[in-house]
Order: C-alpha cells, then structure tokens, then sequence
C-alpha cells in the first residue's frame, strides 16, 4: 500500500492538498477555494527541503508560525507520501 494525497484543514479556510508526484512531493495551499501562491514541489530524497515545506504548510494552513510540534503533524505527514 501507498498513500498518494492527504488533504489537511485548519482555521478559517485554510487547507491543503499534500500529493506524491513521480520523485516530488506537492503542496497545493488553499484559502476558501482560492489557491495561494505556485505550489511547493520537493523531491522524495531531499528530506531537509521536505522539513521546510512541512514548516510552511504548517503556516499556511494553521494561520502562525508554530513550534517544532506544531510542524511535527505536518513532517510526519510528508514523511508518509515521500516514503520515508
């Protein structure tokens, strides 16, 4: 088994689409239903990079910028798509 989307809510409207894209992961950030901003795209192997895209979603969809456990959901979430 292989999980390929997870779809994350917080606040206010605030979601996002985490997807397994070939080698990438892919982070589509929502507000309502109005994109924000391009979509963050880190490849599978680049676990740093991965770090930081869960430190930003985290962001995005919690509305502050959180603790390294506020981050943890996230990481481990992106964790999951990458394989890791």
């Amino acid at each position: 088994m292989r999980t390929t989307r997870i779809h994350v809510e917080g606040a206010h409207g605030r979601r996002a689409e985490l997807t397994r894209d070939g080698a990438n992961v892919r982070a589509r950030l929502w507000l309502d239903s109005q994109r924000i901003g391009n979509d963050l795209v880190v490849g599978t192997s680049r676990r740093e990079d991965l770090y930081e895209m869960a430190r930003r979603v985290q962001h995005a969809v919690d509305g502050y910028i959180g603790t390294d456990g506020d981050v943890a959901d996230y990481w481990m979430a992106i964790e999951k798509l990458a394989g890791c």
